[in-house]
C-alpha cells in the first residue's frame, strides 16, 4: 500500500535539498535578504492537506489502490510483486489481523520502506506508521487519515476512500533541509536525495532516487523558486516555494490528482 509513502513523499519532495556551510547560513539570516539559500526545518504542525482523496482496496485476496501515483494492482500474499511502469519498484502486503495491513516497498533488492496501516475500532480513522530508507539515514513519522467513503461490503477495513488529515512524529533528519545559490546554480538535497540545476535551464536528473526523475527549476516570486518533478515524461510533482523572511512557505501540488500541501519551514 504506496499510499503513505506517496503522501510523505509529496512534502519529502518539496524539502529536497543540500547542505550549505555554516558560515555561509549564517550571512544569509543575519543579511536580511529575500533568498532561499540557507538552512531550513519544516515545521510539521504547520502542514496543511487538502481533501483529495486516496482509494484503497483489499478484497478476495487482492490489494488494489487506483489513486497511488502508479496504480497498483496486486495479490495480496505476502509475496513481492513488481509494479508495472514503476522504474524497477515492488511491493508486498502483509495482513496482520481484521484491523490493520502492512506494506513494504523495494526497488530492485534495496529495501525503501514500509508501512503498517491501523483502522480505529470505528472504522472512521486511519493511521499509517511509516519508514523510509535512503542508504544509511531512516526516516520515520505517521500519517493520520480520515475516512471519506466506506469500502465494498465485506472488504478488509483499510479499503475505501480516505482524506489525509496530519502528519506527526517525524524525526528530525527527515525535516531538515538548505538550498545553496551560486550565480545561476541551485543546489538542492535532503539526506543523500538532491539536484544541481540551473535557474531557468534544462531538466536534470534527481540523485539518490535511482527511478529517472528529473527536475526542473525556475524562478518563483521573490527569490523563491519552483520545482518541477518529471517522471517517463509526466509532470509528477511541482513545488512552489516563497521565501518570508525567516520562513519558507511551500505548496506542493500532484497535477495527476490536483491535489495541495501547504506547509511552512522555518530558517535554521
Amino acid at each position: 500500500m504506496r499510499g503513505v509513502l506517496a503522501a510523505w513523499a509529496v512534502l519529502g519532495l518539496a524539502v529536497a535539498t543540500t547542505a550549505c556551510s555554516d558560515n555561509a547560513t549564517e550571512a544569509t539570516a543575519s543579511s536580511g535578504e529575500t533568498t532561499i539559500a540557507g538552512d531550513w526545518m519544516v515545521d510539521v504542525g504547520n502542514t496543511h492537506f487538502d481533501e483529495t482523496t486516496q482509494e484503497f482496496s483489499l478484497a478476495d485476496g487482492t490489494y488494489a489502490c487506483p489513486t497511488c501515483p502508479t496504480p497498483i494492482e496486486i495479490p495480496a500474499d505476502g509475496a513481492w510483486h513488481e509494479i508495472a511502469g514503476s522504474n524497477g519498484m515492488s511491493t508486498k502486503v502483509d495482513v496482520s489481523g481484521d484491523r490493520s495491513v502492512t506494506t513494504s516497498m523495494r526497488r530492485e533488492d534495496e529495501d525503501v520502506g514500509s508501512t503498517t496501516w491501523t483502522v480505529s475500532p470505528d472504522g472512521e480513522a486511519m493511521e499509517a506508521s511509516w519508514t523510509t530508507i535512503r542508504g544509511d539515514q531512516r526516516n520515520e513519522g505517521t500519517t493520520s487519515y480520515t475516512r471519506a467513503a466506506a469500502g465494498p461490503e465485506g472488504a478488509h477495513a483499510v479499503s475505501g476512500k480516505w482524506i489525509t488529515s496530519g502528519v506527526g512524529d517525524v524525526n528530525d533528519e527527515a525535516l531538515q533541509f538548505s538550498f545553496k545559490l551560486d550565480g545561476d546554480e541551485v543546489t538542492n538535497k535532503r539526506n543523500v536525495v538532491g539536484y544541481t540545476a540551473t535557474m531557468g535551464g534544462d531538466a536534470v536528473e534527481v540523485e539518490g532516487l535511482d527511478d529517472g526523475t528529473m527536475v526542473k527549476v525556475e524562478p518563483y516570486g521573490d527569490g523563491g523558486v519552483r520545482e518541477t518533478y518529471m517522471l517517463n515524461g509526466e509532470t509528477t510533482v511541482i513545488n512552489e516555494l516563497v521565501v518570508n523572511g525567516d520562513s519558507l512557505i511551500g505548496t506542493t501540488i500532484d497535477p495527476r490528482s490536483g491535489s495541495r500541501v501547504e506547509w511552512v519551514a522555518k530558517r535554521r
